[in-house]
């Protein structure tokens, strides 16, 4: 598995909802990335058939995760998704409450939550509000990234002057990067095939010059990939699973019993429009699905799979198949810690 470390120079703009300009989702989600690199992947593979692709790509991705590291080195710590609840088994109410908001820890402390342990509420590793427990803490005030909103004029699209009265906030996730930290988003890369890695590397830094989310015209979205590291996940032991990625789930997964104890979720609605090259903007069937950080029972054979959100629709220039979601990236993990017992 290869870990891609991105720098968003001018930050991203994730919609959060329909018309929603004045939120955005903080980092990338599995879906995301996985639509936006199947976007590019006719540059690399033009023989490839779109609806095909989606329908099982050829490779899994994670949610984007955050990264750090000190200006001017190589040496990046990055995070992984907490389980829910991984602390619900503190004796002290006041604990658990301050902790509830961990979302990311590093590997080690992962490893360390999974087998009961957590951290003082005063632990200087925890940082981004209490969101992101870290082994290096960057100096400074600790932040990583964050929301950053403006005030923005409407522009009259006929005229291009400004409309009288009409302004509006807008959102967008900007992170740091100065003369002591470096930091920015993570993506955990599976192949199918090790051979597909130079195609795969192509269509991603074409994707980074294309842009993710909104207002790439103006800079958004736009990414650079400092650095490719090869990545061993940490050995947490066996009978679960923690999904690094959002994941729909495969019917003859559920009849295994991949929600049945141990497992510990959360689920996610995931909707919004479709754009394809010569096609109208439609919206897509709204689809229910695992989020990262969930944990699920170990069952054998494929944990997720690819849902049709879309048909073709020719008449209005959509000649293929929408899908969302597919196999998903998991850890190994041991559930038997009693922060993870449902």
């Amino acid at each position: 598995m290869d870990l891609y470390l991105l720098r968003f120079p001018e930050g991203i703009h994730l919609g959060a909802g329909t018309g929603e300009l004045a939120r955005t989702e903080p980092l990338p989600r599995s879906d995301t990335l996985t639509a936006a690199l199947l976007s590019v992947w006719r540059h690399v593979d033009p023989a490839a058939e779109i609806g095909e692709l989606a329908k099982d790509p050829p490779f899994s991705v994670s949610s984007a995760i955050p990264w750090h590291r000190r200006a001017g080195s190589r040496e990046a710590e990055w995070l992984l998704p907490l389980p829910p609840g991984a602390f619900d088994h503190l004796p002290d109410p006041k604990a658990r409450k301050a902790l509830r908001r961990v979302r990311h820890a590093a590997p080690g402390l992962l490893a360390r939550a999974l087998r009961g342990g957590a951290p003082d509420p005063d632990d200087p590793g925890l940082v981004m509000g209490g969101t992101l427990w870290l082994e290096c803490p960057p100096p400074g005030e600790g932040w990583l990234y964050g929301t950053e909103r403006t005030t923005r004029l409407a522009v009259d699209r006929l005229t291009g002057g400004p409309v009288s009265g009409m302004l509006f906030s807008f959102a967008r996730t900007r992170f740091r990067w100065d003369a002591s930290t470096e930091a920015g988003a993570g993506v955990l890369v599976e192949l199918r095939r090790p051979e597909l890695k130079p195609r795969f590397e192509v269509a991603l830094e074409l994707l980074g010059m294309e842009g993710l989310g909104g207002d790439r015209s103006v800079g958004l979205g736009h990414f650079e990939v400092v650095d490719r590291q090869p990545v061993t996940l940490p050995e947490l032991g066996q009978g679960a699973k923690l999904l690094l990625s959002l994941t729909a789930p495969h019917p003859e997964a559920l009849s295994r019993g991949l929600l049945d104890p141990p497992a510990r979720y959360e689920i996610v609605e995931r909707g919004g429009w479709v754009t394809s090259p010569g096609a109208a903007t439609l919206r897509r069937r709204r689809l229910r699905m695992l989020a990262e950080g969930s944990l699920v029972a170990a069952v054998e054979g494929r944990l997720g799979r690819s849902v049709r959100v879309l048909d073709p629709i020719p008449e209005l220039g959509l000649r293929h198949p929408v899908y969302r979601g597919a196999e998903p990236l998991a850890l190994d993990v041991d559930p038997s810690a009693s922060g993870s017992q449902p």
